[in-house]
């Protein structure tokens, strides 16, 4: 698995398990606080119904004690004037007390009077509360008009609930002992119960006692209903028994809003986190995975590739790019490292060659020389002059017969001789023939290691021929300026034998150098420039490289044998004629060919050398 997978699958992961927690407190912490407090709220509102509820009794308890500690009220508890209720007791009177029953109750316990209407019409109203004409059965009646007290509640009528608020009746001045109480009542009809929900700013609804749901606990929330709460609160009358049940339905607003509000919190969050996944990846790979796995497939393809000149050569700052900087620094040491090596493996390989050479030729030569330096004795010694003049002296026409007879048998002698030295010169030769084949067969023995495997490199083409011009010599580098043209550059990289280039280059600058004269007769430097193009041949692409001079130039009758070995156009003195002929046999060896041209003498030449193009690794890939 690849750091970038790791990385974006901890990214999601994490991601996940945020939304994952998000989840959960929505659903285990928020939800049920919008739902908790809506069901406080609830609550809440009824407790403003039942509010309102306690401040009609408080205001009924008010007008009932104005009435009660009223002195003409007290009077009239004393002497039972008609006068009084025809004058006070009005329809009217009660419309403006906002009730619909109003008794006075003696302390026997009976309606002193008592009357009731209808508000809305003026109308008499027949209660039961007031046909009994005394007070309803009830420990909390009974115990106001005993003992003098005011009692506020509910009580059941034949008409439904009323409000109920007592007061005793005293003298005026709120002291003596009271004569009765006031009574005063308010039905809860329909509008009244409406009136009390616009002041709680609730839906309210009352029910009958027997319909309220059995339980303990004074306030319930029943029903499941996504969209209504229903809050239900039993009420209890005078004697304590339930008496009514309040209904609050209320939309669930909170609720609702709660939800809309987190259903948008985590669409931003969920949007928010997709848009910091995206920068997070997308950072991450700008910034890391993607030079990671630059970093990664460049040593990848140099581990399988045995080219060293490809460079990471990232631009940044920061520690990975300080730590591409070092590899490409560490690669180009391994470079040269390496170069050093080959070359020096390749001058170890040619002086060793060599003095293996030298070691055997000079064992051979040795016996060699000393034969011919017996066959010269022998030769000296042999009477070559004296047989000459012998037979010159006979070949004459005058000649004394003793003379010639002398001379005849000494060139019969020297004759003998010759032929003894001759004998023995045979045998020398045969000698020699053998040491010589001795020879032959030493250097026989070392041509099969004079054709190695060829070590080969991916290096830059630009870099191999830089490295030759600023190998020249101080003297030939006054005779001739090395122009490369910007296209060896673009050839790029390719793969050859690295140490057979260079000496195929340095032999043609040292040839293009020495062909400068020019530069002898004060004129300044020659130029050499060298091109370089790419070409599709029939066994694939090959690199031409042209070396181009304006030096002497080659006559016509030159140009074929330039290449040969032994033949060379400059003085014989210290040339051997074979570094030419050397370069081509190694650029044929290479795959390659050579060839030279040049328009005449003191016109320049060209050598047009042609190699194969290898890549191998990021040096393909690079081009």
């Amino acid at each position: 698995m690849t750091i970038r997978t790791k990385v974006i699958g901890l990214l999601v992961a994490l991601f996940a398990v945020l939304a994952a927690a998000q989840y959960f407190v929505r659903t285990r912490i928020l939800l049920p606080s919008f739902t908790d407090l809506e069901r406080r709220a609830a609550v809440t509102d009824m407790d403003r119904v039942e509010y309102a509820i306690r401040d009609d009794l408080e205001q009924l308890e008010v007008s009932a004690r104005d009435w009660a500690n009223w002195s003409q009220t007290f009077t009239y508890m004393q002497t039972r004037r008609a006068s009084f209720i025809t004058d006070n007791f009005t329809p009217d009177t009660l419309k403006s007390l906002k009730v619909h029953v109003f008794a006075i109750v003696d302390l026997e316990g009976r309606f002193a009077w008592a009357g009731g209407i209808v508000l809305d019409s003026g109308k008499s109203l027949d209660l039961d509360f007031i046909a009994r004409g005394r007070l309803p059965p009830g420990p909390q009646l009974q115990t106001s008009l005993k003992r003098g007290i005011s009692v506020t509640g509910l009580a059941m009528t034949d008409h439904g609930p009323m409000l109920v608020a007592t007061s005793p009746i005293v003298d005026g001045n709120g002291v003596g002992v009271h004569r009765g109480i006031v009574v005063l009542g308010r039905l809860l009809l329909p509008d009244e119960v409406k009136r009390i929900g616009a002041r709680a700013q609730v839906q309210l609804t009352m029910l009958p006692a027997e319909a309220a749901a059995k339980s303990t606990a004074p306030t319930r929330i029943v029903g499941d209903d996504p969209e209504t709460l229903t809050i239900l609160r039993d009420v209890m009358d005078l004697n304590g028994a339930p008496i009514l049940t309040l209904r609050i339905d209320e939309p669930r607003s909170i609720s609702a809003s709660g939800r809309a509000t987190i259903r948008y919190a985590s669409l931003f969050l969920f949007g928010a986190a997709c848009i910091v996944l995206v920068l997070l990846v997308s950072t991450l790979t700008k910034l890391v995975l993607n030079p990671l796995a630059s970093m990664t497939r460049h040593a990848v393809a140099m581990g399988h590739s045995d080219d060293l000149t490809a460079r990471l050569d990232l631009k940044r700052k920061d520690e990975l790019g300080e730590l591409a900087n070092e590899f490409d620094r560490m690669v180009e040491r391994l470079t040269a490292a390496r170069r050093e090596l080959v070359d020096q493996s390749f001058d170890a390989g040619i002086a060793e060659m060599s003095r293996e050479v030298l070691h055997n030729i000079g064992n051979a030569l040795t016996p060699l020389c000393i034969n011919v330096s017996l066959l010269q004795e022998r030769l000296r010694s042999a009477p070559l002059a004296e047989t000459q003049m012998a037979l010159g002296e006979l070949g004459a026409n005058e000649i004394d017969p003793a003379r010639r007879a002398d001379l005849q048998q000494f060139v019969q002698l020297a004759g003998q001789e010759l032929v003894r030295v001759l004998t023995r010169v045979l045998k020398d030769l045969e000698s020699m023939e053998q040491q010589t084949d001795r020879i032959q067969q030493s250097l026989a023995e070392q041509m099969k290691y004079s054709r190695p495997n060829r070590v080969s490199e991916t290096v830059r083409l630009a870099d191999v021929v830089t490295a030759c011009a600023e190998s020249l010599p101080e003297a030939l580098r006054q005779r001739l300026f090395v122009q490369i043209d910007d296209s060896v550059a673009a050839v790029g990289s390719i793969h050859s034998a690295r140490t057979t280039l260079q000496r195929i280059f340095q032999i043609l600058m040292h040839n293009a150098a020495e062909a400068m004269p020019a530069a002898n007769s004060g004129n300044g430097r020659g130029t050499l420039r060298i091109t370089a193009m790419i070409e599709q041949g029939q066994n694939g692409e090959h690199v031409r490289l042209r070396f181009s001079d304006d030096g002497a130039g080659i006559a016509p009758e030159h140009l074929g044998r330039l290449f040969e070995k032994g033949f060379s156009t400059k003085s014989r003195e210290g040339k051997s004629g074979v570094g030419l002929h050397w370069a081509a046999n190694a650029t044929i060896a290479l795959g390659g060919s050579i060839r030279a041209e040049s328009p005449g003498p003191n016109r320049g030449a060209t050598i047009d050398l042609t190699i194969p193009l290898q890549r191998s690794g990021a040096a393909a890939r690079a081009a």
